[in-house]
């Protein structure tokens, strides 16, 4: 494969290769900066929209719980001022997320969340302006059940907030460890506002008034406690990464704030109080005041660790942008210098190599008044175009001592083929007589041997013939004999007639007499005489059956005896015909021992005529291949001459012209076509 390749094809290829190479790693390293950028730009996107999606979450839940305490009031109360600033944020970071969330390329899954979270987002303002109206009014008036669905309706936002957060954070998850483990320090920080929050709760409501469940202090236990292990992991987890200060001050602020004695010891006794319907020093206002600023410390540092990421997430987008920029930049520098280096090799390497292909080609089509010029050039390539000049002219002068020894070994091959083809003409023309003779003697010792063989199967037949007379003959003889002992039986049979004839003649007498006797008997007598009229009736009928089977033999003896006479004729007649056929066998075996006496003789004829024609074919073989020998000669010498006559040299040309205008005779007369074997006759 590589060898069909010219040096021009394989010096790009290879150049080609290499700056592919190198510009496909570039636009790898491109392609992946770009990704990066992208992926930084969407962590900034999510860390940002998870910042609001936060700040709405914790006013979700301080509105549903502030709004369900404030509907349970009796008299109409209005909306207060803490509850207006906490629906103003909600409704302020969640359609600001909403805006972002919709920017952000989610999945499908994701997509249909964004939809059910601003219908739900709706629904929600609705449910607000109702509950500002309905606060205006004494509980009577109010809508029933609308503390129960706004509760409903908050738990139902929260749920969803909480499910658009784990689509974002599993839409940038594994993106960027930093950030992953940020986004678990904001996780740690939202469990314990939540289980704070809850705990505040229900102390909220405990001082409100509300009636609360028996183990009320067992639940805030509870949530105070996974409150406890959720900041205990943040600290643990937050210790072995390289924080802000902005986050380390937040953390402090919810230890010193949130997590004091003097708040949780505060927590506690306001919580039992309110059980136990004590009198507490501070209205539910106050207290819900003073809880949301110090839960307010638990949310601020989940907000510092997204504003971490996010500033993360910018410098992340920042640095990939220059490595974008720096990527290209290489990428177009890579392109520019290898077009400039296939510009190089086109000017210094291929075209010189296209000169010298060119003069090469040239040469390669006999024209050896090519050259290329000189060149001053040391490298390879001057080097090539040097040899090529000096081996043009020393082929050149090679060509003209062939092509010299080539013309006058093309006369004398002419002159043998011609006298060789003049004698191959005349041995074929003997061949070719003799070869005739020989086939005619063939013909007709060919003809002479089925003369004899007809003669053979003539006898064959003959002789079957007599055996076949003679067998009828014997024939005949059986005939006669047959015939004569069919007389005699018909003789004897006339004797036996005439006996039984003779008996019925005598019986019917003595029935005549029995008839008599039988009349003189008179009556004693008549039944002898039916017997005797029955005997006479048979003896007459006897007889006359007698003298009908006499009458048939009579006819039937002259008849054998017209049978006999015929016998005897045709026995005597094939009698004859067995002699002449005898005759005729004889004859037919002294020709048949002629005629094959007479195909030997011409068999030992031919025979002798195929041996001469054999020798004379062998010698017309000889001078044939010598003639072929001497025109193959004479081809090849044409052929050499018109091979070396393809190079053009500047003394050929004169050479050629001379020879040009010198006549030659034709080295290959014409030849009347010669039958170089005859077909022969089989016989």
């Amino acid at each position: 494969m590589l060898n069909r390749l010219s040096v021009s094809v394989l010096l790009k290829s290879v150049v080609g290769l290499l700056a592919g190479a190198i510009i496909l790693t570039l636009a790898i390293g491109s392609w992946n900066s770009w990704n990066r950028l992208r992926n930084a730009e969407r962590n900034a996107q999510v860390a940002e929209v998870s910042i609001d999606l936060f700040a709405g979450s914790h006013t979700t839940r301080l509105d549903r719980t502030t709004t369900y305490r404030d509907l349970q009031a009796d008299n109409a109360i209005g909306v207060s001022p803490i509850l207006r600033d906490i629906r103003t944020k909600q409704m302020t970071a969640l359609r600001s997320s909403l805006v972002m969330l919709k920017r952000i390329a989610l999945p499908v899954e994701g997509t249909r969340d964004v939809a059910t979270f601003e219908e739900a987002l709706n629904k929600m303002a609705a449910l607000q302006q109702e509950s500002a109206a309905a606060l205006a009014q004494p509980k009577s008036a109010r809508r029933a059940g609308l503390a129960d669905e706004y509760v409903k309706q908050g738990i139902a936002l929260s749920s969803l907030l909480d499910k658009v957060t784990a689509n974002l954070v599993n839409l940038v998850k594994l993106d960027d460890a930093y950030i992953d483990q940020l986004i678990q320090l904001k996780e740690l920080a939202w469990i314990a506002r939540n289980k704070g929050g809850d705990a505040s709760t229900m102390i909220s409501n405990a001082v409100s008034g509300l009636p609360m469940p028996p183990d009320t202090l067992l639940r805030y236990s509870a949530d105070m406690a996974r409150v406890e292990t959720a900041w205990s992991a943040l600290g643990s987890f937050s210790s072995g990464l390289s924080m802000p200060p902005r986050f380390i001050q937040a953390v402090q602020k919810a230890q010193d704030e949130f997590f004091s004695r003097d708040n949780l010891t505060l927590r506690l006794n306001v919580l039992t109080k309110a059980l136990a319907k004590e009198k507490l020093d501070m209205t539910p206002q106050e207290w819900l005041r003073s809880s949301v600023g110090k839960l307010l410390t638990l949310l601020g540092v989940a907000e510092a660790a997204l504003d971490t990421a996010k500033e993360h997430a910018i410098a992340q987008s920042a640095r990939a942008q220059r490595n974008l920029v720096m990527q290209l930049s290489l990428l177009i520098v890579a392109i520019a210098v290898s077009a400039i280096v296939m510009m190089m090799i086109t000017r210094r390497i291929t075209r010189p190599l296209g000169l010298v292909q060119q003069a090469v080609a040239k040469v390669a089509q006999g024209d050896f008044t090519a050259s290329l010029s000189e060149t001053k050039r040391k490298d390879e390539i001057g080097q090539i175009i040097n040899a090529v000049n000096e081996m043009v002219g020393q082929v050149s002068a090679t060509i003209a001592n062939i092509k010299a020894s080539a013309r006058e070994v093309t006369n004398a091959s002419s002159e043998i083929a011609l006298a060789t083809t003049d004698l191959s003409q005349r041995t074929e023309e003997q061949a070719a007589s003799l070869e005739e003779t020989s086939a005619s003697m063939e013909e007709i010792s060919s003809t002479v041997r089925k003369n004899a063989e007809n003669a053979q199967r003539a006898q064959n037949s003959a002789l079957a013939t007599q055996k076949v007379a003679d067998h009828g003959g014997a024939v005949a003889g059986r005939a006669v004999q047959a015939m004569s002992r069919i007389e005699e039986s018909s003789g004897k049979i006339a004797d036996i007639i005439g006996v039984i004839d003779e008996i019925a003649r005598q019986t019917n007498l003595l029935a005549l007499n029995a008839a008599v006797e039988a009349a003189r008997a008179g009556e004693a007598g008549r039944g002898f005489a039916v017997v005797a009229t029955e005997v006479r009736s048979l003896a007459q009928r006897s007889s006359q059956a007698a003298k009908d089977i006499a009458e048939l033999i009579t006819n039937s003896g002259s008849q054998v005896k017209e049978g006999v006479e015929l016998v005897n004729e045709a026995g005597n007649a094939l009698n004859g015909i067995v002699d002449s056929i005898r005759e005729v066998a004889a004859l037919v075996s002294d020709i048949a021992t002629a005629s094959a006496e007479q195909a030997q003789g011409l068999e030992e004829v031919g025979k002798a005529l195929a041996q001469m024609d054999e020798v004379t074919q062998r010698n017309s073989a000889l001078v044939e291949e010598n003639a072929a020998t001497a025109q193959t000669l004479e081809q090849q010498a044409k052929v050499m001459d018109e091979q070396v006559g393809y190079f053009r040299t500047e003394d050929g040309i004169a050479a050629d012209e001379r020879v040009a205008a010198t006549p030659r005779r034709s080295a290959q007369p014409d030849m009347r076509p010669v039958q170089a074997s005859v077909v022969r006759t089989a016989a």
